[in-house]
């Protein structure tokens, strides 16, 4: 059988009702080059008898059930393709993504992988949350700076060469979450990344998104960054950003638990944060939500409270 150019590995788990709609955004492609690799991770739900109704359009793997890092290496093993691109089974790309993306690694040959810009939407209604580049700043080339202060790429947007995943090595199927950005990472350490300015691929969330767990994810993020930081090879340009990058995080999370009441929690990342990176001593938001946990919940809400009325 002829190699084809792309290979698409398409993970699920008890995705029945979202995993045609994946499939069927990638054999709906302008660029026509494409094997499609599903991995089944141990579904028991209907999964199976809609990846049956697919025949030889798609390549089917089915494993017992061992997390979505194991189910992306899997599929990478099994695939043929030059360039290799992942699409979690509740995510979606649009008509145009490979045909705008392969031309770029073609044209490129300095970049490891390319990434593009998604939509944001909810399931429930199918309502747009508007485009991620809005709000989180993407940029291209020698971006391992930039990224180690925070994962901008979303999953469903890369293209990576499979020479490149060679070189790096796979997903690290120890990471409960936040693999993509361990891997993302790894290859930044040694190759440009090139980005398409477009919404290619849209990001949908639900009720059983895995960033609803916030403390796993914490866990994990700060495991990718002891990972990154610990490395010989660490390049000079980012040596010094440990204590900012590992604030950011704590930051990140410090916020979400604020927000969402869990002030116990939210005083031991902003404070985490503080401690990390001094310089957010000066940010007078952190400062105002760091002292609010201090003097408990009551006080926040009565805060809160009064700043809906003063408004």
């Amino acid at each position: 059988m002829a190699v084809p150019m792309v290979s698409v590995v398409i993970p699920t788990h008890n995705y029945a009702g979202f995993v045609r709609e994946a499939i069927d955004s990638v054999l709906a492609q302008t660029y026509r080059d494409v094997e499609v690799v599903v991995v089944d991770d141990g579904s028991t739900d209907d999964t199976a008898a809609v990846l049956d109704a697919y025949g030889a359009r798609i390549r089917r793997i089915h494993q017992e059930q061992r997390g979505l890092p194991a189910a992306r290496n899997a599929g990478i093993r099994a695939s043929r393709g030059r360039l290799v691109g992942f699409l979690d089974s509740d995510d979606l790309w649009c008509a145009e993504k490979l045909g705008h993306q392969v031309p770029v690694l073609e044209s490129t040959p300095s970049a490891g992988m390319v990434y593009c810009d998604t939509e944001l939407f909810e399931d429930a209604a199918g309502t747009s949350l508007g485009r991620h580049g809005a709000t989180v700043p993407h940029v291209s080339g020698q971006v391992l700076p930039a990224l180690v202060l925070g994962n901008f790429i979303l999953s469903p947007t890369p293209l990576v060469r499979r020479e490149v995943l060679e070189r790096v090595g796979l997903f690290d199927e120890r990471l409960k979450s936040s693999e993509d950005w361990d891997l993302w990472l790894r290859i930044a350490c040694g190759h440009e990344i090139a980005y398409v300015d477009r919404v290619l691929t849209r990001y949908r969330f639900h009720g059983r998104n895995m960033h609803k767990n916030q403390g796993r994810m914490l866990d994990s993020q700060l495991q990718v960054l002891e990972k990154l930081f610990a490395r010989a090879d660490l390049p000079a340009c980012v040596s010094g950003l440990r204590g900012l990058a590992f604030g950011q995080v704590h930051v990140h999370f410090g916020v979400n638990y604020f927000w969402n009441d869990q002030f116990a929690e939210a005083r031991r990342e902003l404070g985490r944060a503080l401690r990390s990176n001094p310089r957010l001593l000066r940010d007078r938001d952190i400062l105002e939500k760091y002292v609010g946990c201090l003097l408990g919940g009551s006080f926040v809400r009565r805060a809160r409270a009064w700043k809906r009325w003063w408004q």
